[in-house]
């Protein structure tokens, strides 16, 4: 087993190999962007879970401590850690060492052709796309929905980990980075004037050669849930993607029973299920 101590303000990584292959099997890693916007030092514990399942238990338990002391003595003051369900069994070991678990995701990408979709009924309502001038009204949409909403669960949610300054912080930074984005689709729902809904689909990358979008925020008033604000904004959006043929990221939690249901009702091809785990540093 060969230990990599560079330290995370080289270069941001710290990393544990296999004496086999010398491949990677653990690495630590800082998050830059989260670091900068909480203003404490974030990583990320990336795993190899093969290689880690190829190693004794004795080695994978001492190299796992190594690096976690590293972080520790480099001030990082929580880590992350996602880990594919099959790989489970790996869970017992993480928690041994502090990590707790904080949030799931459940992936579905389908591939879709803009001949199917523009075959999907015109939605209903006052529908749009955002603009600046929508701002601070989406702005406060995203309180309501998030921030100020004691049935909204999520890890930026958490009070253990974060305050609720940080999750409005959080939040309102997508709103600030996807408005106006040229490859954003960020669409918005009015009753009488007023902005009841948003829904929100960045181009992400590409999957198989092809452009990947990803649904990646939405929130409907409390007073308009139920009224299928939802359906008639991905109606818009599913008939607006400049492509001819495109895939499509639908990831949510697992404790969003309602939503995945409709997922694989609707045939959506599942692609992971992962666990996602903080450690905090000592002292933080």
């Amino acid at each position: 087993m060969k230990t990599n101590e560079s330290h995370p303000g080289k270069d941001g990584k710290s990393c544990v190999r296999s004496s086999e292959d010398g491949r990677v099997v653990l690495g630590l890693s800082e998050m830059a962007w989260e670091t900068a916007f909480f203003g404490r030092r974030f990583g990320r514990l990336e795993v190899d879970a093969e290689g880690m399942h190829d190693l004794e238990a004795d080695t994978l338990d001492t190299a796992l401590g190594e690096i976690l002391s590293f972080g520790d003595q480099n001030g990082f003051n929580l880590i992350e850690l996602e880990l594919d369900i099959s790989w489970l069994s790996l869970m017992y070991l993480f928690e041994d060492h502090g990590f707790r678990l904080v949030d799931t995701k459940i992936r579905f990408i389908t591939s879709k052709e803009m001949t199917e979709l523009n075959n999907l009924p015109e939605a209903e309502g006052e529908l749009g796309f955002a603009s600046e001038d929508m701002k601070e009204e989406i702005l406060a949409l995203t309180r309501r929905a998030f921030a100020e909403n004691p049935a909204f669960k999520s890890r930026f949610s958490n009070t253990r980990y974060f305050s609720r300054s940080d999750t409005e912080r959080y939040y309102a930074a997508w709103i600030e980075n996807y408005i106006g984005d040229e490859n954003t689709l960020f669409a918005v729902m009015k009753d009488e004037g007023k902005i009841v809904g948003y829904l929100i689909y960045p181009k992400t990358g590409e999957h198989e050669g092809k452009p990947l979008y990803k649904a990646a925020l939405m929130a409907v008033a409390p007073e308009h849930r139920g009224r299928r604000v939802y359906f008639a904004l991905r109606s818009l959006i599913y008939r607006s993607f400049p492509e001819g043929e495109i895939y499509l990221d639908a990831t949510t939690q697992l404790s969003n029973l309602s939503a995945i249901r409709n997922l694989i009702k609707t045939k959506k091809n599942l692609d992971s299920i992962k666990l996602v785990f903080y450690r905090r540093g000592p002292g933080s």
